[in-house]
């Protein structure tokens, strides 16, 4: 699930409390501090909700991704939140993470540019 909700992400995941805690699916959010202040809400309480859902957030960086420090960022980034069971997802993420940020955009190399059957 992605949540671009303008500084409503922490009220949005309160809301869908039910459904994360019993689908767990994986959830990219945008934790703007400024945004979150404006719609009423915080860094902090983003924070907390996301451990209170039982689940563990890594900021996105154009290198892959770094556990969400205690001491909170004061600057935008978005976050990938996953459920404390799937944990191992994040590596798999961190991995596909470097190989795009590293290898050339060749077909078949880089995993953007590989074809994917559904």
């Amino acid at each position: 699930i992605f949540i671009d909700a303008e500084g409503a992400d922490a009220a949005i995941l309160e809301g869908a409390k039910c459904y994360l805690q019993k689908h767990g699916p994986v959830t990219v959010v945008e934790a703007s501090p400024r945004l979150l202040m404006r719609a009423g809400s915080s860094i902090k309480q983003l924070r907390s909700t996301i451990g209170e859902l039982g689940y563990v957030a890594f900021e996105i960086g154009r290198l892959g991704l770094k556990p969400v420090r205690a001491d909170l960022p004061s600057r935008s980034a978005n976050w990938l939140c996953v459920p404390d069971s799937k944990a191992q997802l994040a590596k798999r993420v961190q991995r596909a993470l470097w190989l795009c940020g590293f290898l050339p955009c060749v077909r078949g190399l880089n995993p953007l540019t590989r074809r994917r059957e559904i």
